[in-house]
């Protein structure tokens, strides 16, 4: 299986005594996901899809961290084929748009827009783990939200992928869990909840050692 392609699990603290849902249910609530957190997977009605091609799934990862697009043709070539000449980096995208093409009226991937000089991925069907973990990001005094926002993070975006392009955005989501994991840590001892306040605790420790001391 490609490495893109394979599943991933990461060994994480124990259950949350009581209370915390772990529910990933709107991630599938459409007929195609794109998981982006520790590595990248399509799904379809749930049901993992591999992809033969390294690079339509490196640029259906871009387009879903974007939030479908839509993205410029050159800026997709440069960023995808960065060490190669501009009209072979145009013509690679070409080949990729085609493989995806096939995919589509297969109905195994989900809809692209290509047009002249742009592509997007319509979300219409399409739900991404990034997008739902933004509105859990931006959701204040949602406790619920927030816990829902931590059960999609699997790990790091496209861990393990080797995409260039993905690392500003790592950074940005691995403080946006932090970022949860603190005001579930403050929420669980406002509410006197010392075991589920442990528990965050605990998976601060997990995801980034050394920075709950504070805590």
């Amino acid at each position: 299986m490609p490495f893109w392609a394979a599943a991933k699990t990461t060994a994480l603290p124990c259950a949350p005594p009581a209370g915390p849902t772990r529910r990933c249910a709107p991630l599938f609530a459409r007929t195609f996901s794109l998981q982006c957190f520790g590595g990248f997977r399509l799904f379809r009605r749930g049901v993992p899809r591999r992809l033969s091609n390294r690079k339509a799934a490196e640029l259906l990862a871009y387009l879903a961290c974007c939030s479908g697009g839509p993205c410029g043709k050159p800026k997709l070539a440069r960023l995808l084929w960065p060490n190669v000449f501009p009209e072979q980096a145009r013509d690679s995208l070409y080949k990729i748009c085609r493989y995806l093409r096939r995919q589509q009226a297969a109905g195994d991937v989900p809809l692209l827009r290509i047009s002249r000089g742009e592509i997007s991925l319509d979300l219409t069907d399409c739900v991404t783990d990034v997008a739902l973990f933004d509105r859990c990001l931006a959701a204040r005094d949602d406790p619920q939200r927030w816990r829902e926002g931590v059960a999609l993070y699997r790990g790091a975006l496209l861990e393990d992928d080797g995409f260039a392009w993905a690392v500003p955005w790592e950074a940005y989501y691995e403080n946006g869990l932090l970022e949860l994991l603190h005001r579930l840590v403050a929420d669980a001892e406002r509410t006197q909840h010392v075991r589920q306040a442990d528990y965050y605790r605990k998976l601060l420790r997990f995801w980034r050692p050394g920075r709950a001391s504070a805590l």
